[in-house]
Parts: C-alpha cells; sequence; structure tokens
C-alpha cells in the first residue's frame, strides 16, 4: 500500500504536476489505497502469533490485535467514505453498488472489531469479504 500511495503521490505532485487529473481517478485510487491497506492490516492480524514468534515487528505485534482491529474498521470507514461521496451518481445502479460494497466491508471490519482480533475465523472471513468489497466498489465507479 505504501509504495502505490508514493507512487501515486508523485503522479500528483511530481513530475506530472501539470496534467489536470479527474477527481474519479483519485477517488478509485484513494478508495483502494485504504481498503488494501486494511485488507494488509487485517491478514497481519491472523500472522501476528508467527510475527511475533519471528520478531517481526506488525502493527497486531508491537500495539496488540485489539488496536489492529480497530485500526482496520477505521481504514474500512474511511474506504467507505471514499467510495460514496461524489457530487452525483449516475444512476441507481452505481449508488446500490457503492452502498452494498460498504455495507458488505463495514459488517466485516465490525466482526474482527467485535472479537478484538482474536477469533481468527472471523478474521479471515474478512480478508477474503474484502475481495467482494473492492470489486463492488470498483463496479460502482462504472
Amino acid at each position: 500500500p505504501l509504495t502505490s500511495a508514493a507512487a501515486t503521490l508523485d503522479l500528483l505532485l511530481g513530475s506530472a504536476s501539470t496534467m489536470k487529473l479527474p477527481p474519479a481517478l483519485i477517488r478509485v485510487t484513494l478508495m483502494l489505497f485504504l481498503s488494501f491497506w486494511g485488507r494488509e492490516l487485517t491478514m497481519d492480524i491472523n500472522d501476528a502469533p508467527e510475527d511475533d514468534a519471528a520478531n517481526i515487528p506488525t502493527v497486531p505485534v508491537v500495539y496488540s490485535r485489539k488496536f489492529a482491529s480497530r485500526a482496520a474498521a477505521g481504514l474500512a470507514i474511511a474506504a467507505s467514505a471514499v467510495s460514496l461521496f461524489r457530487w452525483k451518481f449516475s444512476g441507481w445502479r452505481q449508488f446500490l453498488l457503492a452502498v452494498t460494497g460498504c455495507a458488505w466491508h463495514l459488517w466485516h471490519a465490525w466482526g474482527v472489531v467485535k472479537s478484538q482480533g482474536e477469533d481468527s475465523e472471523i478474521v479471515e472471513h474478512a480478508v477474503e469479504g474484502g475481495k467482494l468489497s473492492v470489486l463492488l466498489w470498483m463496479a460502482s465507479f462504472l
């Protein structure tokens, strides 16, 4: 996620700064960055025991699974907000796809928060469910 963000910032602020990018492209990029970052953080929750044993300082190892689950939920809320923040939707299809993607994503994030990241089955389900959320969000931009 950080590499993608750096590339996007370079595109937006760096050598291509004279180029005008469409707002929809900026929203899609930001939404993808936030959702992938949250998904990576959620995957780290399941890997915490192995990371701790190998002395790999991931967020769940350093700060706790509870903190990581809340941070991932915050990223899910931010990605959902970016997905829904538009001046207009060109039709009901776009709106329904965006809302469904948000609901699906937030439902899974809430499950991880409720378990405080301790139930590996819920965490794994949230990771897999994130794929459908992103697919629905991407379809809502078409």
